[in-house]
């Protein structure tokens, strides 16, 4: 099996990236601590014999505690960092008193006056690169032919801020899969972020079990259909369905991820 397969509520064909890396056996009955890995190292997964990349990087408490409170940032410093620092992205982003006082609409003013100021604007998008769309976003393929770009209006976000906190987490927790934001741009006076990401086509349906393992091996708890959660940091990870946990040559690639800090 192998091609582009558009299905279910995401409609859209399947990309990501991965680095490529030394093998490295993974015993999944080890503690969670002695199992993350680096961005350049793969691993076997159990009985299953099944290589994905981990992408998890070494917890580094702080780190990741800076990303949740919006007080740090991530080497090397990016434009999701900066733009997430400019809307307070963070824990108190993501609180109801927050979200009272800071409205989406008022975010809007925000990155657009960035854009501005910064000739951030995307306004050279060949609709012959279209691929297709899903409730959330639109997806082109680049000149390349190697890497898609992605148009997101953040309708499953209550605030940019949260949005651009979910993508620092996952270029966190999966670097092999990692977000750029390249740009905003506007469409029928819709706001879109506008990221990039290297293009795969997937050749088998994804085990979801196998992503199931994989998670609770590293600290998140199965919550329900295909949401996590993880106690520790006090994350929800959603939507690892198999239109976003894809598998291309026995290799799992994570992408589409969608966190939110409790």
């Amino acid at each position: 099996m192998n091609g582009r397969r558009i299905g279910g509520s995401r409609q859209y064909p399947h990309h990501s990236s991965a680095f490529a890396g030394d093998i490295v056996e993974v015993n999944l009955d080890v503690p969670n601590e002695q199992i993350f890995l680096s961005a350049k190292k793969t691993a076997t997964l159990g009985t299953a014999q099944l290589r994905l990349f981990l992408y998890f990087k070494n917890m580094h408490e702080d780190e990741l505690q800076n990303i949740l409170s919006g007080t740090g940032h991530q080497e090397p410093a990016n434009l999701i960092q900066t733009v997430a620092q400019k809307l307070g992205a963070g824990k108190k982003a993501g609180s109801t008193a927050e979200k009272n006082s800071v409205s989406k609409q008022r975010e809007e003013k925000i990155l657009i006056a960035f854009a501005d100021e910064h000739h951030l604007w995307k306004t050279d998008i060949d609709e012959d690169a279209f691929l297709a769309e899903g409730a959330e976003q639109k997806v082109y393929l680049c000149s390349d032919g190697k890497n898609v770009f992605k148009l997101n209006d953040t309708i499953f976000y209550t605030s940019w801020a949260d949005y651009f906190l979910s993508l620092q987490l996952h270029n966190y927790f999966f670097p092999g899969t990692l977000y750029t934001l390249t740009g905003f741009a506007k469409k029928d006076d819709v706001l879109y972020a506008v990221v990039e990401q290297p293009f795969i086509e997937f050749d088998a349906i994804t085990n979801l079990e196998q992503v199931k393992l994989f998670l609770q091996n590293n600290g998140f708890v199965w919550k329900k259909n295909n949401d996590f959660y993880h106690p520790g940091y006090q994350i929800i990870l959603e939507d690892l369905h198999d239109e976003n946990v894809l598998t291309s040559h026995d290799t799992l690639f994570f992408i589409d991820t969608v966190f939110y800090a409790l």
